[in-house]
């Protein structure tokens, strides 16, 4: 008997899990732990140890978050990393350092709503108060792409009205076509966006799903 499979919303984690390594890792009901199992194929087992046998491999596959700035600022692999994790909460499909198609920038992260479909959201977290390079290549994912949204983290401010007073000027001159769809979000912002919704991540995940 042949079997057909279909995956969707496959994420590449940065690192593999070998088995060996999850030697705390066990059902309910197995002797042995994950590390000790020969699998050569599917293995059932309970619907209630699912959720907790994946999310132990999957704090495998997930780096250690890179500790904060001195100044108490989120380093920019913070930023991007809750920007991955609140996108696969809502149910797209992410990506991070993804090259436009031409091969001329490089995105932070993009959103999508299938693998085989443009990104409809890019993103880009700039440190420092050099927004016109983080703009630019917002300008060329929305001229690639068609993204229907571009948003802009501007870590070097905690307060959103002065991040957005720095940003503005620039959507009045050479970034006026995509005014309309830049959205410019504080770290602070997108940080306590990140943690309220963290404890309800399940949540979200279950209500996404079509």
């Amino acid at each position: 008997m042949s079997w057909i499979i279909e995956f969707e919303k496959l994420y590449k984690y940065e690192k593999p899990v070998k088995l060996e390594e999850c030697s705390d890792i066990r059902t309910s009901t197995s002797r042995k732990p994950l590390s000790e199992w020969s699998i050569t194929g599917f293995i059932p087992i309970k619907p209630s140890d699912v959720h907790r046998v994946i999310e132990a491999i999957r704090s495998k596959a997930t780096p250690p978050s890179p500790p904060p700035l001195a100044d108490g600022v989120p380093s920019h692999d913070v930023l991007v990393k809750e920007l991955l994790e609140l996108g696969e909460w809502l149910g797209f499909v992410i990506r991070k350092e993804v090259w436009t198609p031409d091969k001329v920038y490089r995105l932070d992260v993009i959103w999508m709503k299938s693998s085989d479909r443009p990104p409809i959201k890019a993103f880009e977290a700039e440190l420092g108060r050099d927004v016109g390079k983080a703009l630019a290549r917002l300008k060329h994912a929305y001229d690639k792409w068609n993204c229907q949204q571009l948003w802009l983290v501007v870590s070097d401010e905690s307060d959103a009205e002065r991040a957005r007073r720095l940003v503005e000027p620039k959507l009045r001159g050479a970034f006026e076509e995509i005014k309309d769809r830049v959205r410019i979000l504080s770290w602070k912002e997108l940080h306590e966006l990140y943690k309220y919704l963290e404890p309800y991540k399940d949540i979200l995940k279950d209500l996404m799903q079509k």
